[in-house]
Formats: C-alpha cells, structure tokens, sequence
C-alpha cells in the first residue's frame, strides 16, 4: 500500500512539474515556487521578484451635510418674516451685495472691521460659504431701523456652531457686539444649524 501512495505521490509531482513547464501561466494551489529553466544553461533558476503594482481601492466619498445651505437660509428668512411682526418690528436682510444701512449710520458687513465682542477684535466677515479662514463666518444678516434705534443681528457659524451676534449702538463710531438674549431666535437657529 505504502508503494502505491509513494508512487502516485512522485506521478502528481512530476505531472506537477510537466504542467507548470508546460503551461507557465497556470498556477497549481499548494505550489510553493514556480521553477524557470533556462535553455542556456540548463540550471534550475528562481523566480525573479517582480514587484506588483496593487490599485488601492479609493475610499467612497462621503456626503457631508452643509451646515448652511440656501434651504436654510430660506427657512430663516421665513422665520424673520413671521417673527418680526410679532414684536412689531420689519426686517430688511442684507442681500450679499448691498449694504445694510442702520439708524445709527453704520453699513453693514463693511463696518464689522469696528466690531468688537468682548472688548477683542473679531476675525468676521460675510461668509455663507464658510470657506474664508475666520473665527466668525456670517451666513445672514438682519437689521431693523426703529424710530430712534436700530437692532441687527448676525447670524454666525462659529466653529461650526451657531451663534448670533446683535448691534444695536447708538453709535456708528464703535461697534459692541453682544450675545442675543432672545430665546425664540436663538432656538430656531440652533434647530435650523442642527437640522440635516
């Protein structure tokens, strides 16, 4: 029996090895190098190691929610429309290319290079693409002219954050911008910045 199993071992092998001379591109599983034998020198060579070239495969890209977008400035200016009347106040929104003119003589967004916030200077600027490399990227700006005031906000993405600023100084010299303190607004806005 042993001779039996010795012999179709060593007919598998040399059939192994008459194939893979034969027929060089087929591999046979279990085959632990390919032998090459060179006509000139009838000497058994190993392969040479050629380096492979592997496509990587390109990781799927993945869709990133825009954190402003003109649904939502939209939806905003919505909101406004509907609020504003309910405090008897009219706002005028600045269109991205006119300014915002206010009671107390400042345009708006060229007169934020006065602003400050918290007694610091501010890196803001009209943004709503939130490409320029700033601290405060401004998506909206509303402004309403009262009698003998004026109260305007900004509605900002900070650190990917909403946040809204509002001027409402006497004067067009300094700007203080501070905190909106009102929670109606303030709440739509986060929903809205939150929303997908």
């Amino acid at each position: 029996m042993r001779k039996k199993l010795f012999a179709i071992a060593v007919i598998f092998g040399l059939f192994s090895v008459i194939c893979s001379l034969a027929f060089p591109n087929i591999k046979f599983e279990n085959q632990p190098t390919q032998v090459k034998v060179s006509r000139k020198a009838k000497k058994v060579e190993s392969p040479k190691s050629k380096p492979k070239k592997v496509k990587q495969a390109k990781a799927p890209k993945k869709e990133v929610a825009k954190i402003w977008t003109k649904q939502k400035d939209q939806e905003l200016t919505n909101f406004i429309n509907t609020w504003g009347p309910k405090i008897n106040q009219k706002y005028d929104k600045f269109d991205g290319k006119n300014q915002l003119k206010t009671y107390a003589g400042s345009s708006f967004p060229d007169d934020l290079a006065k602003a400050t916030y918290n007694g610091q200077k501010l890196q803001i600027a009209w943004d709503p693409d939130l490409k320029q490399n700033l601290a405060y990227h401004i998506v909206a700006i509303f402004n309403h002219n009262g009698t003998h005031s004026h109260i305007t906000y900004f509605f900002i993405i900070k650190d990917n954050n909403p946040i809204i600023l509002v001027d409402n100084n006497s004067s067009a010299e300094k700007i203080y911008l501070t905190n909106s303190n009102n929670k109606e607004l303030t709440d739509f806005y986060n929903q809205l910045i939150k929303a997908k």
